[in-house]
């Protein structure tokens, strides 16, 4: 009973802690569009921006949000659950850091190549100044698609162990770097737009060290390895491709573990 007791009162604790970071983040939040407002104003630049930023938030919401609560989290869960090995368990989460980082980093070096192509779908008629504009704050945003899905992923791992806080914090930091960003790089940039995207980029990386920062205080590590069924698990699940692993790509461990011919 004591326990029951002292578990509602920290889910209770827990609950508000997260409200509370919560509203400092949506605070913050109205902070950072009055920052936009103040900086961009209703030109081409917010045009550009909002569009800029639109694109890898787009692709942000295929790779780390419906793939995580998705394919991930009720995977990970199954896992702790079934108080598999330690290894068995390390295997699925270094597979899965592997699966997003490859798969982020070819769609940024991708959507940077075809960036123009992109841009002139969400233009039908616009100056040409604009549009060019675009382009830049585009590509300076794009890698914010690997950043932002790597932290998406980490927190997924945290929220599975019921470690929330890092979910309602890192918003607050995001927010943070964005207005920072933008109020003393607007000056020694190109104009107020890039100092604003530079802010998005920085905070993304700070969201992914935070978690990354938590995660090595649990003592979790991680490294790029790919372990064959544990891929396949996720892969089959996330529903976007059916991978098999070659034949001649496959090796045995010296305890037994099929591996893929990819180590850390």
């Amino acid at each position: 009973m004591i326990s029951l007791e002292k578990k509602e009162k920290n889910i209770v604790k827990s609950g508000i802690k997260l409200s509370f970071l919560t509203l400092i983040s949506r605070i913050l939040g109205v902070i950072r569009e009055a920052t936009k407002a103040h900086f961009l104003g209703t030109s081409g630049l917010a045009d550009a921006f909002g569009v800029a930023f639109l694109i890898p938030n787009l692709l942000r919401r295929l790779f780390a949000e419906n793939s995580i609560s998705v394919a991930f989290i009720p995977t990970f869960r199954g896992y702790l659950e079934e108080s598999r090995e330690k290894k068995e368990t390390q295997d699925f989460l270094n597979s899965t850091f592997t699966l997003i980082t490859f798969l982020t980093t070819a769609a940024v070096i991708a959507g940077i190549l075809i960036t123009p192509f992109i841009v002139r779908i969400f233009y039908n008629d616009a100056e040409q100044a604009v549009i060019q504009e675009t382009i830049i704050l585009t590509r300076i945003m794009f890698p914010y698609l690997i950043v932002i899905s790597i932290a998406a992923l980490f927190q997924g791992i945290l929220n599975t162990m019921n470690i929330f806080s890092p979910s309602g914090f890192t918003p607050i930091l995001f927010n943070l770097c964005v207005i920072a960003g933008t109020v003393f790089l607007s000056k020694k940039m190109e104009n107020p737009a890039r100092a604003m995207s530079v802010g998005v980029i920085t905070g993304g990386v700070v969201q992914a060290v935070d978690a990354v920062n938590t995660l090595c205080g649990i003592n979790i590590d991680y490294y790029a390895a790919i372990e064959c069924q544990s891929l396949q698990t996720v892969t089959d699940i996330m529903g976007a491709f059916k991978y098999t692993i070659p034949q001649d790509m496959k090796t045995k461990s010296s305890d037994g573990v099929i591996m893929c011919d990819i180590q850390k």
